[in-house]
């Protein structure tokens, strides 16, 4: 039976012991460090900035891709990243790897982007990332260590202007808690991100690699959403699984999901999750 305390199988204990030999190229910011645009910008200024009312994203009709992007390791990423871009408003990567290639990328794509800084690898940034056709207002962070390997995993939290509201859409882009030994980590990262959708009146999208790879994990997750009224995505077609679980989600409130794609690809051991929205006029 399956609880808290989650059975491991031979493979997830090689896959920790191959994760523990790569952390000796890895280095860990002392503070919470991010980035938007390329600058250093304090952590969790509030208020939030309120945007003109003919700024934001169309309230009809917008679209948000989530990808874990696997530090760009294997070959075809940028051509994916690109064609995943050219229909996206709102993008949002986990295991970005800020190398020069994905630098001159976001320079060429003209993307207001923020980055949460996890750790270092080989000298070189390493988070979650979103960017948006539209301008993000006061992007902030949150921060938690994995209990084993020590490396953190970060969240990103971002307001979106929606054109013609008062109210903007808050967005955060979930790299979970993945090396435990059982669900509670992963729970305390997920606390952490219910007091920002409690508190927020607008709508909301919670979205990532949650790393829900059992029963136990993806019942974090969904207490989540019961609690706060989040409805999930649903995606056609065979997903890519870890240990016979889907780990890539999103969810939503506020909004109604008009299309929703998921996107084969080679280029990274996740596939791309698309959605289209418009705003709910009920909110």
């Amino acid at each position: 039976m399956e609880t808290g305390r989650q059975c491991f199988s031979g493979r997830v204990v090689v896959a920790m012991f191959l994760a523990v030999l790569a952390t000796g190229c890895t280095t860990v910011p002392a503070q919470p460090q991010l980035l938007h645009n390329g600058n250093a910008v304090a952590n969790c200024v509030t208020p939030v900035d309120q945007a003109a009312p003919f700024e934001g994203l169309d309230p009809e009709a917008f679209s948000l891709t989530t990808w874990n992007i696997y530090k760009g390791k294997l070959r075809g990423w940028e051509q994916d990243l690109q064609a995943l871009s050219g229909q996206s408003d709102l993008l949002l990567l986990q295991e970005a790897y800020l190398a020069p290639e994905l630098q001159r990328w976001l320079s060429r794509e003209s993307l207001d982007w923020a980055m949460a800084h996890a750790f270092s690898l080989h000298g070189r940034w390493s988070g979650v990332l979103t960017g948006g056709r539209v301008s993000q207002r006061n992007p902030c962070m949150q921060r938690i260590t994995e209990p084993y390997l020590r490396l953190p995993k970060t969240a990103l939290i971002s307001y979106f202007p929606i054109r013609g509201h008062a109210q903007p859409l808050l967005v955060v882009n979930v790299h979970g808690i993945n090396f435990t030994l059982g669900s509670e980590d992963l729970d305390n990262q997920f606390q952490a991100i219910q007091t920002l959708v409690e508190n927020h009146e607008g709508p909301l999208i919670v979205a990532g690699d949650f790393n829900t790879w059992s029963r136990a994990r993806l019942a974090v997750i969904q207490r989540l959403a019961a609690h706060n009224g989040l409805r999930a995505v649903e995606f056609q077609g065979k997903p890519v699984v870890h240990f016979g679980h889907r780990v890539d989600h999103v969810y939503y409130r506020g909004l109604l999901p008009l299309q929703s794609r998921m996107i084969k690809v080679k280029s990274s051991d996740h596939y791309p999750l698309t959605v289209t929205f418009k705003l709910d006029s009920k909110t």
